[in-house]
């Protein structure tokens, strides 16, 4: 359900201010919003302090890796705070030296790796580099060729002798030309090959200057080592300390920029914002208590659309997060949460109705509750608890095990068949599904539309008969119905569509085929889980018995090592792959049977009812008197 909120206007003194934004914090369950009254005011003079200390430990959390937020109870007061967080500023000089020094060692480093990658392949030359250097007879060519024998006949056809050297797996060749051909028999050659240009260096040869440089680089290597160990201990010793205080001051700072929202006059500060109804009265009465009743708190009314808060029961509140996701629903409209919470687990376990997988998924999902922190982990480790169960549930009705008929050999009774014998019931319960589910959607937009749009709520009606007598005339061709009660039901239905026509025009016709598209896409409750058991029958004619018989015969027949190996190696294959597969199977059913049951609610089912578009609820923070209002 949707929470009901109420508009509040909190008029103190000016002198009050301070005493009232604590009052507000510590209620916690008010959304602060602009006051239109009175000129905005100022933050609070601390506000300008906090900032700075921010800034400061921020860019220390940043420098030393720390992502984590600390948690608290109970918020420390701003001058305790302000005096760790000058204190720890002080040593966080020896940080910001640290990171500097790691910079520039990280340049130096990226340098002389540059520099050995250029010189590396010119350690198996053994000259001294200057003789590289072009003079106005000789100029040295060096080449990485991309075949050495077609290099060496190239240059053999250019009357050149190639000295061929080697280091480590490529081969290289060094050529000595006349300075006056040396750019002609580089074009030449170089079609056999990369000419690679001898990197300047004043050693005596080119492995000294690369081993100079391998050297500089590893003690770069040991500098930067020195330095992140040092960040890496101050992590350790003050990283916890450095995450709480920031987190705290980020509070004490929010508190200190509240009254730029404020209106203020030349004595009274005036705040408004939205509180649940019902926690009002104990807001009334912690602001009165707080401010020595200098303080007056009414409720205003406006036109403007009030924010959103859910309200739920445990079991179903795990499902909120799916109406979040798709849209919020706005003041006035009905909370989807409690049907979504009831069709997508009967949905979930429709499709996947397994007893087996169903075991698998309450293992899964418990894991997600007890190890996941994140809360939309452990949400989606609630939904799929429940889906997990309704799985079950389904799977004892098809009396099916991991696809099998049977659970090690005992076989399972079977309610329903999901095989080629059991189609015509299995349609007609998943469009008996697809009924109920979509009559209840258009029965909330009756109900939504009752009071402020009746002509949209005989829309819905009128949408309703249609489908109902749609269905009532079908019933009546099959028999189930008196075959005489036809023309009635074909009476209602053209009465409908003469409704809708006077109610929503010439769109409203052309979208009843859309109805019946509505109704029949419910066929995939049953298209996707016989789909899905044809799957898990394939996997399980994978020969694991089989094998595991041959392995048993081969040891009681007498041991013989290449039979035992063969029929051993035979079995884990075998065993291997079953259990991927089946593990895949049971990934893509999770998959699958969630995202239809979600398509049904967001598509068929919204549709009917749903617009959506509200903005969260954003409490100052999270205290007791949200719980209370849940």
């Amino acid at each position: 359900m949707i929470e009901k909120m109420v508009k509040v206007r909190v008029v103190c003194s000016r002198s009050s201010t301070e005493k009232a934004v604590d009052a507000l914090y510590e209620f916690g369950a008010i959304q602060i919003t602009r006051s239109r009254q009175g000129t905005p005011d100022l933050p609070m003079p601390s506000f300008e302090e906090f900032s700075k200390s921010l800034i400061a430990l921020r860019a220390a959390e940043k420098s030393l890796g720390l992502k984590e937020t600390a948690a608290f109870e109970e918020l420390a007061p701003a001058h305790i705070l302000l005096k760790e967080a000058h204190e720890l500023e002080a040593e966080l000089t020896g940080v910001s030296e640290a990171e500097k020094k790691l910079s520039e060692l990280r340049s130096e480093q990226s340098s002389l790796a540059s520099r050995a990658r250029e010189l590396e392949p010119f350690t198996a030359v053994p000259l001294n580099p200057k003789l590289f250097d072009a003079t106005n007879r000789a100029t040295l060519l060096y080449f990485k060729p991309s075949n050495a024998k077609e290099f060496l006949v190239a240059a053999g056809k250019l009357r050149l002798d190639a000295a061929m050297l080697r280091h480590g797996n490529a081969d290289y060749a060094l050529v000595a030309v006349d300075s006056r051909k040396a750019g002609d028999t580089e074009r030449e050659l170089a079609k056999h090959g990369t000419r690679l240009t001898a990197p300047k260096a004043t050693a005596a040869s080119f492995q000294a200057a690369f081993d100079a440089a391998k050297a500089d680089l590893e003690s770069v290597k040991a500098k930067q080592k020195t330095q992140s160990e040092f960040l890496a201990e101050f992590a350790t010793k003050h990283g916890k300390q450095i995450t709480r205080v920031r987190t705290q001051l980020e509070e004490h700072a929010k508190k200190a920029e509240l009254p730029n929202k404020f209106g203020r006059s030349t004595f009274v500060e005036i705040i408004e914002g939205w509180v649940p109804e019902k926690v009002f009265a104990k807001m009334q009465a912690d602001m009165s208590d707080a401010t020595g009743e200098k303080v007056m708190v009414e409720r205003i009314g406006v036109r403007e659309q009030p924010p959103t808060m859910l309200s739920n029961p445990p079991l179903i509140r795990r499902f909120e997060f799916l109406v979040r996701f798709f849209s919020l629903p706005q003041s006035g409209e009905v909370d989807p949460t409690l049907f979504i919470g009831v069709a997508f687990p009967i949905f979930f376990g429709m499709i996947l109705g397994d007893i087996g997988y169903g075991a698998l998924a309450v293992i899964m999902a418990i894991y997600l509750r007890l190890k996941a922190k994140a809360e939309f982990l452990k949400d989606i480790g609630g939904m799929l608890f429940l889906s997990a169960v309704s799985t079950i549930f389904f799977g004892i009705i098809y009396g099916e095990f991991f696809g099998a008929e049977s659970i090690f050999g005992t076989p399972l009774p079977r309610l329903l068949e999901r095989n080629a014998e059991g189609v015509n019931t299995l349609m007609v319960i998943s469009l008996a599904a697809g009924v109920i589910h979509l009559t209840v959607g258009y029965l909330i937009g009756v109900y939504v539309n009752w009071n402020h749009d009746r002509k949209h709520a005989y829309a819905k009606l009128s949408w309703l008969a249609l489908m109902w007598s749609l269905v009532l005339v079908v019933l009546t061709q099959v028999g189930v119905i008196n075959p005489a009660l036809t023309l009635v039901f074909g009476a209602i239905a053209l009465i409908a569509v003469v409704s809708l026509y006077r109610l929503e025009g010439v769109p409203a016709v052309v979208e009843i085929p859309s109805l019946l598209s509505n109704v029949m896409s419910y066929l995939r409750l049953m298209a996707l889980g016989m789909s899905g058991v044809i799957l898990a029958q394939i996997i399980n004619q994978i020969p694991v018995g089989t094998a595991f018989s041959t392995l048993s015969a081969s040891v009681s027949a007498g041991f013989e090592l290449v039979a035992f190996l063969t029929a051993l190696a035979t079995f884990i294959a075998f065993a291997a792959l079953f259990i991927v597969a089946q593990g895949m199977a049971l990934v893509l059913g999770l998959f699958e049977s969630g995202i239809q049951s979600l398509r049904l609610q967001y598509v068929e089912f919204f549709s009917k009812f749903y617009h959506g578009g509200g903005a969260a609820f954003a409490p100052l923070r999270n205290t007791n008197n949200l719980s209370k209002s849940r």
